[in-house]
């Protein structure tokens, strides 16, 4: 893994809209790979499925307007971790904080399974850290992945809590 600090590694905008989630996920994994080459098996697909699901959430519950750039994503490579940072232009979130997001219960009958309420539980567990806040119109989400080594040990990164997107 590199060893600069606030390496930026892409900057991009997309509309909120569904058709252009997909396309935004795999320009992100492209330009976040190799900086978490030397991670645990698995890091780029949790970065890749948290992201998923915020921006998945964003089109669906936010409702970001359909201009150009309604929806910005950045990822800054740190020593030991990677920073993603999302903002948008749709509705705030209740309450102006994140959803609690707790693991549901799936100890239950097939039958009685829920059919959502599970993002905001897998952001949380796939990610090292998360803020929120809304600033000048837009919701601001930083996500936090701190990459541990194929070895399983965590080496915590320098000022790891992710700056919010300007």
């Amino acid at each position: 893994m590199p060893r600069l600090r606030h390496e930026p590694l892409i900057a991009l905008s997309c509309r909120g809209r569904q058709s252009e989630i997909r396309p935004a996920l795999e320009a992100v994994r492209a330009a976040v790979a190799s900086h978490l080459a030397s991670c645990e098996a698995g890091m780029l697909d949790s970065v890749e499925i948290a992201l998923a699901e915020v921006l998945n959430n964003i089109v669906e519950h936010a409702a970001p307007s359909d201009t150009r750039g309604a929806i910005r994503i950045s990822a800054c490579g740190l020593m030991h971790a990677l920073a993603v940072c999302i903002s948008d232009d749709g509705r705030p979130m209740p309450g102006l904080c994140l959803p609690a997001g707790a693991l549901r219960d799936l100890s239950v009958p097939l039958g009685d399974l829920p059919e959502g309420g599970f993002g905001w539980g897998l952001v949380r567990a796939l990610s090292s850290g998360l803020r929120y806040r809304r600033r000048l119109g837009r919701n601001e989400l930083a996500m936090c992945f701190l990459c541990l080594s194929g070895e399983g040990r965590g080496i915590p990164a320098a000022g790891a809590a992710p700056k919010s997107p300007n």
